[in-house]
């Protein structure tokens, strides 16, 4: 095994959030979608990202 690499004495973080309303016609499942959608948002957008759902 070779030397570890260098790290960074930093966390970075990107986060995802959404919001909704709970109605009958909106199954919880999709607070998690919309949450997961804009956490893969941020992550493309780079480190130190947050990304909110529109209500």
């Amino acid at each position: 095994m070779g030397p570890l690499p260098a790290t960074s004495p930093w966390v970075t973080i990107s986060l995802g959030a959404a919001l909704r309303q709970p109605t009958p016609e909106a199954p919880p499942s999709s607070l998690i979608d919309a949450a997961d959608a804009q956490l893969y948002a941020a992550k493309t957008l780079g480190r130190n990202r947050v990304c909110l759902a529109d209500p």
